[in-house]
């Protein structure tokens, strides 16, 4: 199975944020809406000529244009935002830190828990399976095994 990158909106957007800061100071609220639109929108184009044009007034100011536009630039596949909407995926990281904190962190990371990797991949596998409602599956393929 091939799987779909997508770059999450939330951090598409405070990397736009940071890099406008940088540039212009307190002037990024005049600025910043219309580059946040045309990241939403999936238009890499012009969200690359929109951080090409921040004024470069210092050597970090430089050195953070050309760091975004190269990452925007890279990754503008993963820019495909309304494509992505329109085939029901998530554009955000949230379900997926959601489901880690519910399946992994609650269980792991308590205090006087240490795990080893196999231990720690066991009792995910195993919560994972309860959490989904999928542990008849699992006690299946155990068996079997």
């Amino acid at each position: 199975m091939r799987g779909v990158h997508i770059l999450d909106l939330r951090h598409a957007e405070e990397h736009l944020w940071e890099v406008a800061r940088l540039c212009l100071g307190e002037g990024t609220a005049g600025w910043i809406e219309a580059p946040l639109e045309t990241v939403r929108e999936g238009r890499g184009d012009a969200l690359l000529a929109a951080v090409r044009q921040l004024p470069t007034t210092t050597a970090e100011a430089a050195t953070q244009v050309a760091t975004t536009r190269t990452s925007f630039a890279t990754r503008r596949p993963m820019l495909a935002y309304p494509r992505f909407r329109a085939a029901g995926y998530q554009i955000g990281s949230g379900i997926t830190e959601s489901a880690y904190k519910r399946l992994v962190s609650q269980r792991e990371k308590g205090p006087g828990m240490p795990w080893t990797t196999p231990g720690a991949q066991a009792i995910a596998t195993l919560r994972a399976a309860h959490l989904s409602n999928r542990w008849d599956e699992a006690v299946e393929v155990a068996r079997a095994a």
